[in-house]
C-alpha cells in the first residue's frame, strides 16, 4: 500500500493537478457543461467540475468570494475546516470530512455571493474533492483576497473569528 504523501502524489499526476495561482491548493477541469443558461452576467455554461486538492505543502485555499454556488464533496483525504462569509455578516464553520457522527460531512454547499476559505486539519495528508460549480466558474465571477472592510464585518460573527485568524484565511491575498 502507498504511503499517504505518496498516494497523493500519484494522485495529483493521475488527475494533473496543477497549482492554483492566488488560491493555492491544486485543481484540474473535468468537464463544463455544453447546457448554455442566463447569469447575472450574460450567458454562461450551466456549470463545470473540477478536481481540487490541499496537501501539507499547500494547505489552506486563501479568502475568496465566488458569486456562483460551489459545492464540494469530499473524495478522499481530509479534514478540512470550511469557513463561510455571507454578505449578511453570518459566518458558519464546517469540517468536510468521513467522521459524519462527530458532525463531519461529506459535501459542503457554499451560497453564491458568500466568501469561503478552506483550511486542511494538521493531521490530514491531503483532501481531494470534486467540485462543482453553476453557473459555471469565470475570471469575472470569483474575488481573491480582502482587506480591512472584511475584517470589520466578520470580527466576532464567531469565537473564531478574530481579527488575527481572518487575516490569516485572507492569506498573502491582502487588499489595502
Amino acid at each position: 500500500m502507498k504511503t499517504d504523501n505518496a498516494r497523493f502524489e500519484d494522485l495529483r499526476k493521475r488527475l494533473n493537478l496543477a497549482h492554483l495561482d492566488h488560491e493555492s491548493g491544486f485543481f484540474a477541469v473535468e468537464r463544463v457543461s455544453a447546457i448554455q443558461v442566463e447569469a447575472s452576467d450574460g450567458h454562461s455554461a450551466a456549470s463545470n467540475a473540477i478536481y481540487y486538492a490541499l496537501s501539507p505543502d499547500q494547505p489552506q485555499n486563501h479568502l475568496h468570494h465566488l458569486s456562483s454556488d460551489d459545492y464540494h464533496i469530499l473524495i478522499e483525504g481530509g479534514p478540512a475546516d470550511y469557513f463561510i462569509f455571507h454578505p449578511d455578516a453570518r459566518v458558519e464553520k464546517y469540517t468536510l470530512g468521513r467522521n459524519i457522527e462527530h458532525g463531519q460531512r461529506l459535501m459542503i454547499p457554499t451560497p453564491g455571493a458568500c466568501a469561503k476559505a478552506i483550511r486542511l486539519h494538521k493531521d490530514a495528508n491531503y483532501l481531494l474533492v470534486g467540485s462543482v460549480v453553476t453557473p459555471a466558474y469565470t475570471p469575472n465571477r470569483v474575488t481573491i483576497g480582502a482587506g480591512q472592510s472584511f475584517i470589520e464585518t466578520y470580527e466576532g460573527a464567531a469565537d473564531w473569528a478574530t481579527p488575527g485568524f481572518l487575516k490569516s484565511l485572507i492569506g498573502p491575498n491582502w487588499i489595502d
